[in-house]
């Protein structure tokens, strides 16, 4: 036995060592800035990984089991939360026992173990899928080992998924995934179908790992109907062959799965508000392994079905199920939402960047399938032709789940890029038996290290000379070859990492990751709890894990609120016109009761998405885009239309010839000033991002939201009151930047004239404002000016200051 173990072993470790290498090159760390929690060390940047990160700590500070609903999101409302519970149980279980007691502590020793997980979790993939490679082959099996787990070692796309910073759950998915796959595919090698003590082996780990993965990732419900298909083909042949252990291996397999679901079903707020959603955990999930399980019933007493077809009552469930969906009631109307969701026809999901087709034009500058997939996509029809063959013309049934779900999960990834991770396996491993069975053999034999006779080579493989450890010049050329070939199908850019791996260090230096950190440290260290914070909704998990803030929209999309989604979007993009269009972005801010307002210094690379969100029959007012030169790139422009938005009223104060200092504000183009905003902090950390187009920006700026004083002075119609702010903001006791916040009102009638001031005299966050200056004027002329102190409490509750003369 060991003398087929060793050598399994032997390739098992280095694929895995393949693997880590490859993985530790593509790493998404980021070195936290100087004066920050994470300063000296590194922080997560992957949006997803940080809610999980967040919910794994409720799981510290609120209790078993793992949170359903989040008070977080969806601010103030609160919402559900889509993901199910499964894998953010296996992270909490993972951490607790070495995760401090002290919370400072404990929040950054989970940030950086469960951002390292993922990267553990590809390791053992990668060795999966060369232990499965070499005991599903009956030839060369080191070399076909070699091959599967070099492959999907290399694949950029499962890099991607797991590299250390990120704590997603992609690559957990995918080890669950084929761990099931594998299991099935062996338990059918090793006499499922006949016997029952293999039939509830493979019943009860594959239904187990089958309810582990839906209770982890929903959309790995596609597994299981990948093999309930391969049960499908078995039941079409039964009447002919019978199999008596295959109908204690269906239902065994499916209540099994039923059962280990069932808590996570229990726990989901989902079965109550959408009682049949398939994207999302509900009764439609047990409904559908119930079912699985009572089509095997009734070949518990017949294997053959007896006087009814075996496949007979499974198509009266898929007809059932067809005129439900077609009337879209009860399941049917789930069924339906979930096609929605996989065809891209979801508002949310049709514009992210994972949801980008891998074929066709590159969009977002991913790279397209064969960087994604690797040149091992040219050879997959070859390779799956070849395993169609194996797993229904010769009845090699540990094959029927390859066979059928290559293609699935390699359309998939074509379809959207966030399935190419979840193909990576599959494709390799195909390809991986490929090679061993029909390629290697042939061109051994050219070579003339291995006997040609296909009879010589089968009494060799069944004598275990030809899977035992390499011992010849044709075992040794396959393996190399084989692991050269795997790596190399499959690798892409992501072995193009390893020839800058030694000079890597441990984490990236990134001015604008850093900076957004910073702004997120500042938020969670303000006395106010939870504050609800406005930002584009890529930045919402970092706001809720960073800064335990309530959010409006997050990585989550419309899903969880489709109103607070769009706020922001409609807020940036809102024009501050003379007629009221600041009172308007004001009034937008007090109805989703807004405390402070994240702007990052790409807002402006995110204009498209925003106008895709809430213009989605217009056209861009806000980006001219020019044609480009002959063999150059197409140029974007900024339109005034831009410049007259709160997006753009909130960036970086522009010098002005007409202000003194560093920068005075300077409201051009349309755009004037937002008494209802101040800025508290802004990054010292400058993101020169050429896109910018203009000197390198701060990487992010918080704005407070205030009532703001008015300062209030008797005047006739016609005159104006000034009032000058000037402010400064510092960083660890340096200044990083003054301007001076200017307002003007003119009177339109005789009397109280009113003009609102965000700033009070002193420190407010990182900002100090000195006394402010008014002026004011009847016809160019200066009636009165002085300064003015302003009381923090004035301009929090919106206070009367009189300009007016004392009697």
């Amino acid at each position: 036995m060991h003398r087929r173990v060793l050598p399994a072993l032997l390739a098992a470790l280095i694929c895995a060592a393949l693997s880590w290498a490859v993985r530790e090159a593509a790493a998404q760390r980021f070195a936290g800035a100087p004066g920050t929690a994470h300063a000296g060390s590194w922080f997560s940047a992957e949006p997803d990984g940080l809610y999980h990160l967040r919910r794994v700590e409720r799981t510290f500070q609120e209790g078993w089991p793992v949170a359903a609903r989040d008070a977080h999101l969806n601010a103030p409302h609160g919402a559900a939360i889509p993901w199910p519970p499964y894998y953010d149980t296996v992270l909490a279980l993972l951490s607790s026992a070495g995760a401090p007691s002290e919370e400072a502590a404990r929040r950054a020793y989970l940030e950086r173990f469960l951002a390292t997980l993922p990267m553990l979790f590809g390791i053992l993939t990668s060795a999966l899928a060369a232990l499965l490679a070499y005991f599903l082959t009956r030839r060369h099996r080191f070399a076909a080992a070699l091959a599967a787990g070099a492959g999907h070692a290399a694949s950029f796309a499962a890099a991607q998924y797991a590299a250390p910073g990120s704590a997603d759950h992609h690559a957990w998915v995918s080890l669950v995934t084929l761990s099931l796959f594998g299991v099935l595919s062996l338990g059918l090698r090793h006499g499922a179908m006949w016997r029952a003590r293999p039939a509830r082996i493979t019943g009860i780990l594959g239904g187990a790992l089958a309810g582990v993965l839906i209770g982890s990732w929903v959309a790995g419900l596609v597994a299981l109907v990948l093999i309930q298909l391969v049960f499908g083909w078995l039941l079409l042949w039964q009447r002919k062959t019978p199999r008596p252990a295959l109908a204690q291996l269906g239902v065994t397999f499916h209540l099994t799965a039923a059962v280990v679901l069932l808590p996570a079903v229990w726990a989901s707020p989902w079965r109550l508000e959408h009682p049949w959603m398939v994207v999302n955990l509900s009764w439609f999930h047990l409904l559908e392994l119930g079912l699985g399980a009572l089509v095997f019933v009734p070949l518990r007493r017949d294997p053959s079905g007896g006087r009814w077809h075996p496949l007979l009552l499974p198509g009266l469930i898929l007809a059932l199920g067809g005129g439900l969906v077609a009337a879209g009631i009860g399941p049917g109307a789930g069924i339906r939402a979930s096609f929605e969701w996989v065809s891209r026809a979801d508002s949310f999901m049709s514009g992210i960047a994972e949801s980008e087709p891998l074929w066709g034009g590159d969009t977002t500058g991913s790279g397209g399938a064969l960087r994604w997939l690797g040149y091992g996509l040219l050879l997959a029809p070859l390779a799956w032709a070849w395993i169609v063959v194996q797993a229904f013309w010769k009845g090699r049934s540990q094959h029927l789940i390859w066979a059928i779900a290559l293609p699935v999960v390699v359309m998939q990834a074509l379809g959207q890029r966030r399935f190419a991770e979840a193909a990576a396996a599959p494709l390799a491993l195909v390809i991986a038996l490929f090679l061993a069975e029909s390629v290697l053999p042939r061109l051994l034999a050219k070579l003339r290290l291995a006997p040609a006779e296909a009879k010589q080579a089968r009494s060799q493989s069944a004598s275990g000379n030809g899977s035992s450890t390499p011992r010849t010049l044709g075992s040794v050329f396959a393996a190399v070859l084989a692991l050269v070939i795997g790596a190399g199908l499959h690798g892409g850019q992501a072995l193009g990492g390893l020839a800058a791996w030694g000079d890597r260090p441990n984490s990236r230096a990134d001015n604008y990751q850093a900076g957004l950190r910073q702004c997120v440290e500042w938020l969670q260290h303000q006395p106010q709890h939870a504050p609800l914070v406005l930002a584009p909704w890529d930045m919402g998990h970092l706001l809720e894990w960073g800064a335990g803030a309530r959010t409006l929209a997050t990585n989550f999309g419309s899903y969880v609120g489709e109103q607070s989604f769009l706020a922001p979007a409609r807020f940036f993009l809102h024009p501050l016109t003379p007629d009221g269009g600041a009172a308007q972005a004001e009034a937008m801010l007090a109805a989703h009761q807004v405390d402070y307002v994240l702007r990052p210094a790409r807002l402006t690379m995110s204009i498209d998405d925003m106008v895709r969100r809430v213009l989605p029959q217009g056209d861009n007012p806000f980006v001219e885009k020019r044609p480009a030169a002959k063999g150059g790139r197409s140029i974007s422009r900024l339109t005034p239309a831009w410049f007259a938005t709160a997006g753009a009223a909130l960036a970086l104060p522009h010098p002005s010839d007409a202000g003194s200092g560093v920068g005075a504000y300077a409201f051009e183009g349309g755009v004037y000033p937002l008494p209802f905003l101040r800025l508290v902090f802004l990054s010292p950390l400058a993101d020169a991002d050429p896109r910018h187009g203009i000197d390198p920006q701060p990487s992010a700026m918080v704005w407070q939201r205030v009532a703001g004083a008015r300062l209030s002075r008797d005047a006739r119609s016609g005159d104006s009151l000034e009032v000058v702010v000037p402010v400064q903001l510092t960083w660890e006791g340096r200044e990083v930047f003054r301007f001076e916040y200017g307002n003007t009102v003119v009177a339109a009638a005789d009397g109280p004239l009113l003009v609102r001031v965000p700033y009070a005299t002193g420190s407010q966050g990182a900002a100090t404002a000195r006394p402010a200056s008014w002026r004011h004027l009847r016809a160019g002329e200066v009636l009165a000016s002085a300064q003015i102190m302003i009381a923090e409490a004035a301009v929090i509750a919106g206070e009367v200051i009189s300009l007016n003369p004392t009697q």
